[in-house]
C-alpha cells in the first residue's frame, strides 16, 4: 500500500477523522483558536467533543515511529476515558519560540538517543507551549528532521513522533 493511500484511509478511519470537521462558534472568549507562527504550519487548533486539541495542520500527519498512530494533544488532560467537554476544556495560551541552535541540539537528545548517528547538521527546532484552562501544559518540540516530541508532562523519547506530510515534504517554517 503506497503512503499516499494509507494517508488517505487514515483521513477516512483514524481517531484525527474527529478533528476534520472541528466547529470553534461558542468557544470561550479567552479560548486560543490560532497557532502563533510560523508553527502555524506545521500545528492547528482543533475544537471536537472532546474539548480544544493541538492537531496537525492541514496536510501533516504525525505518528508514532514504527506505525500508524497518530498522534494530538488535547487540551482535556485525563489518562483515559475522556468525556465530552467540548468548548469546557480549551488553551488559554499558546506560546511559539524558535530555539537557537545550541537549545536545539540539547533538545534534540531524547530523540537522538533513537539513532547511533551523530546530531544532524543544521537542526533547527520550535518550542510550542500550550497551557490549558487548568493551567496544565503541553510542551512540544518540533524538528526541521520531521521528529517532534511531546513534555506532557516529562520529555522522554516515548513521547516522540514523525511529522510527515501527504505530499512528502520536509518541516519548514
Amino acid at each position: 500500500m503506497t503512503a499516499l493511500r494509507l494517508l488517505a484511509l487514515l483521513a477516512v478511519f483514524s481517531p484525527l477523522s474527529v478533528l476534520a470537521d472541528d466547529d470553534c462558534q461558542g468557544a470561550p472568549r479567552e479560548a486560543v483558536l490560532a497557532v502563533p507562527a510560523p508553527a502555524d504550519k506545521l500545528v492547528r487548533v482543533a475544537c471536537t467533543k472532546w474539548g480544544h486539541m493541538l492537531a496537525p495542520a492541514a496536510g501533516w500527519l504525525w505518528t508514532k515511529p514504527g506505525g500508524i498512530s497518530p498522534v494530538f494533544f488535547p487540551a482535556q488532560m485525563v489518562q483515559s476515558s475522556p468525556g465530552d467537554s467540548g468548548h469546557r476544556d480549551h488553551f488559554r495560551e499558546i506560546r511559539v519560540r524558535e530555539l537557537p541552535p545550541k537549545e536545539a541540539l540539547e533538545k534534540w537528545q531524547p530523540i537522538g538517543a533513537l539513532f547511533a548517528a551523530k546530531s544532524p547538521a543544521d537542526l533547527r527546532a520550535l518550542e510550542i507551549v500550550a497551557v490549558n484552562q487548568d493551567k496544565q501544559a503541553h510542551i512540544l518540540y518540533l524538528f526541521n528532521k520531521n521528529w517532534g516530541y511531546a513534555c506532557s508532562p516529562e520529555c522522554t523519547v516515548n513521547t516522540a513522533f514523525l511529522l510527515i506530510h501527504r505530499e512528502r515534504r520536509p518541516v519548514a517554517w
